[in-house]
């Protein structure tokens, strides 16, 4: 029994990881829908509007016209001690679902000590998420929308922000917002009415890095053809209403993906989001009602075989994680009328898929 809660906790603990893909302050592409799936869904198809494969929304990307060994060269700028080459990666886009949503691709990367560093020899960083991350706005975005945004940023007024504050940089003649936060930085740049995002992850990752590799980045941005905006899947459509209830109006942007015993559904609209995260594996109800006496969490009652729920602080959006047949729902959502019971209502929704 205990090593079954063991491994509950263990998985508990990292669906929050995975699941924590968006808000006002989201640290970036840790998890979040794989955008332009086709697999079957738990109940149903994952269709995309308009229906593209994962390769043709790669080439639709800011990474495919990126230059990979350039960028990765950027990402080393004013690094010592390491050699940083690109590596072959995954063509796909992902997405995190929040206020803003992105849709990220990624250029690899690897990190090696140099031979006259200091550093242990035979060192590899390996895949560890390494890279340069892309990410566009989802949705349009207008002058003023992109004002506000800063200023809430610079004055750490973002609800569920995982950034303190901000700060204004500039890069390829445009005026560039830095967020610093856990476990990443990111640079925010209006260009015409998308919002581009950039994150480099590696032994160095500070606003020398974003700043060079943005540099490379900007120049491509030109006539990129626009992402679709839904990706829907029947599984996580049950839950429409009830998400939209918890966003406090309809939502704008829509992703969804999923296969098997993994499902995730997003639904967003400029200031409020709504995230699933939903696996199969071991029971999960006795490690949240283990849960419920510690963690900051509260028990929910009524719904699955047990469930808890935590409110948002220190930047972590509200969340409620029920456990049933063997299944782990995890729900986020930050803004609109996001609460307990909304989120909940999202939750008891999805139950049906398992």
């Amino acid at each position: 029994m205990r090593r079954a809660i063991g491994v509950a906790m263990a998985t508990i603990a990292l669906a929050g990881l995975t699941g924590c893909t968006g808000s006002a302050g989201s640290s970036g592409p840790t998890g979040g829908s794989s955008f332009g799936s086709e697999t079957s869904a738990i109940h149903g198809t994952t269709r995309v509007v308009p229906e593209l494969t994962q390769g043709q929304i790669w080439d639709r990307s800011v990474c495919s016209r990126l230059d990979p060994q350039r960028v990765a060269e950027a990402s080393a700028t004013g690094v010592v001690g390491w050699t940083i080459r690109a590596t072959k990666a995954r063509k796909q886009v992902t997405s995190t679902v929040g206020a803003p949503t992105f849709d990220y691709c990624r250029i690899a990367t690897r990190a090696e000590p140099r031979a006259d560093s200091r550093r242990t020899r035979g060192t590899s960083t390996k895949d560890e998420g390494f890279g340069v991350y892309v990410g566009v706005s989802a949705s349009v975005w207008s002058d003023t929308r992109w004002k506000e945004y800063r200023s809430a940023a610079l004055h750490s007024r973002l609800p569920a922000s995982r950034y303190s504050g901000g700060e204004l940089e500039h890069a390829g003649g445009r005026e560039v917002l830095v967020q610093r936060g856990l476990p990443v930085t990111r640079a925010l740049v209006l260009v015409e009415d998308r919002v581009l995002s950039v994150q480099v992850r590696g032994p160095v990752s500070g606003t020398t890095q974003l700043l060079a590799v943005l540099r490379q980045v900007l120049p491509q941005l030109k006539a990129l053809p626009a992402s679709p905006v839904t990706a829907r899947s029947a599984a996580c459509e049950k839950a429409d209403v009830r998400a939209e209830s918890a966003l406090g109006g309809s939502a704008v942007v829509r992703r969804d993906s999923g296969s098997g015993d993994e499902l995730t559904c997003g639904w967003a609209t400029h200031d409020a989001f709504v995230h699933v995260h939903a696996r199969g594996g071991v029971d999960f109800a006795p490690a949240l009602r283990h849960a419920a006496s510690g963690m900051g969490a509260s028990p929910v009652h009524g719904v699955g075989d047990a469930a808890v729920y935590t409110a948002g602080k220190n930047g972590t959006p509200p969340t409620v994680r029920v456990a049933s047949n063997r299944h782990l729902i995890f729900v986020e959502g930050s803004g609109g009328k996001v609460s307990k019971a909304t989120l909940t209502a999202v939750a008891a929704e999805l139950l049906g898929n398992y």
